[in-house]
């Protein structure tokens, strides 16, 4: 599961990085030659030759800037994308958590209602069997500590139920805050790389 999620993050990564260097990499920058349509129509003597060099010029600063909207587009779909993959690994991680803690919150009260339950019927069955043998038998308190040692021995069982229940949802509990903390850090090394990228991409773009 968690080489799952940590293949799925990588992946998005790399393809974010591959559209956003992608995408600046056709954006004009300041350093591209700026076309000016005024200068070819102050030439007299070459009208139309000037008008020719004018239209393909802003046919290319069109079919550029075309190219820059849709890699543009491009890299806002990439980015939508992977917050949406991230905002849905967390709801669905605290989803586990809030299901995890139901969970132990039950499974305790149950085994609370158990343990009463089990004392109180142990305590009633011990008051009984000794109320109703006092009489026939004096001198002898063997009924009572044969049913005392049963209940004892219920007991235990119970006690060690419990502590194997409660050490069970510990674990769990701390499996699923890993796990919470793993995504957190993930979600984390993302927007860093995400934003080294964008930067890189600046970079690169001004200097070419």
């Amino acid at each position: 599961m968690k080489t799952a999620k940590f293949v799925l993050y990588k992946g998005l990564i790399q393809l974010f990085l591959v559209i956003t260097v992608k995408a600046y990499f056709h954006q004009p920058t300041f350093l591209e030659p700026v076309y000016d349509n005024s200068s070819s129509s102050s030439s007299s003597s070459s009208s139309s030759s000037s008008i020719g060099s004018s239209s393909s010029s802003s046919g290319s600063s069109i079919s550029r800037s075309s190219s820059s909207s849709s890699s543009s587009s491009s890299v806002v779909v990439v980015v939508v994308v992977l917050i949406v993959v991230i905002v849905v690994v967390v709801l669905a991680e605290v989803v586990v958590v809030v299901v995890v803690v139901v969970v132990v919150v039950v499974v305790v009260v149950v085994v609370v209602v158990v343990v009463v339950v089990v004392a109180a019927a142990a305590i009633a069955l011990v008051d009984e069997n000794y109320t109703s043998r006092r009489d026939k038998n004096k001198g002898s308190n063997k009924v009572f500590c044969d049913t005392l040692i049963h209940v004892v021995v219920v007991e235990i069982a119970v006690v060690v139920v419990v502590v194997l229940v409660v050490i069970v949802e510990i674990v769990v509990v701390v499996v699923v805050v890993v796990v919470v903390v793993i995504v957190v850090v993930l979600v984390v090394v993302v927007v860093t790389e995400v934003s080294i990228a964008i930067v890189v991409a600046e970079v690169v773009t001004v200097i070419l």
